[in-house]
């Protein structure tokens, strides 16, 4: 008895090991050929992510390596999507590429004042969010993050950190990278995000 005890424990031992694995690698910028610190790594569509370090290095633990896809992020570079197979535990230099406009102005000039602004948030949240009747019980938990500017009649966003969306009518919090966004004067919406994090509380019937 004590011997079948011990072989369960050995084959629950060996089962751990096997789910749980990690996986690394480091952020270069591709022009400079320098290290690219507090990029955002994640697994896409789930809550496992991390920040790359002062050296551009980065390590996240993981149950499985099969059919994910790692996105990396970061406000000033274009984001990077990369598809992670059984064997990809170490992953060789990623490298990003600078992003083809400038966004030091956007985000660290402030914004003209803060009437444009709570205007501006406005129309992004009516487009982003949508306006039907549920529209009061779904808010955007971080709208500091978010940057706006107008060029040629055209509202265009950008956020430095990723989007926290709190959908109180079906019982959730989503997390978006806005990668882009633009408002067009005729109300036309373009725009391209990648989902981050989807914590599911409750969420009800309708």
């Amino acid at each position: 008895m004590l011997q079948v005890c011990i072989i369960i424990l050995i084959q629950l031992l060996l089962s751990g090991q096997t789910y749980c694995q990690s996986i690394s690698g480091i952020v270069y910028d591709k022009e400079k050929n320098e290290a690219i610190k507090d990029a955002y790594v994640f697994i896409n569509e789930s809550s496992i992510g991390t920040i790359t370090d002062e050296s551009g290095k980065f390590t996240l633990e993981l149950n499985d390596l099969i059919n994910l896809t790692l996105i990396l992020s970061h406000i000033s570079y274009e984001n990077k999507s990369i598809n992670i197979k059984e064997s990809d535990n170490n992953i060789d230099t990623i490298f990003l590429i600078k992003n083809s406009f400038i966004l030091n102005e956007v985000v660290l000039k402030a914004e003209p004042n803060k009437k444009l602004r709570k205007k501006r948030l406005k129309r992004f949240e009516n487009a982003f969010l949508g306006s039907d009747k549920n529209r009061p019980k779904i808010e955007i938990l971080n709208p500091e993050s978010i940057f706006f500017y107008e060029k040629n009649g055209t509202l265009y966003a950008v956020a430095e950190d990723p989007i926290e969306i709190e959908n109180k009518y079906l019982g959730y919090t989503i997390n978006f990278f806005l990668e882009d966004f633009a408002l067009q004067k005729n109300k036309d919406v373009i725009y391209k995000e990648i989902l981050v994090l989807s914590q599911l509380k409750k969420v009800r019937k309708n």
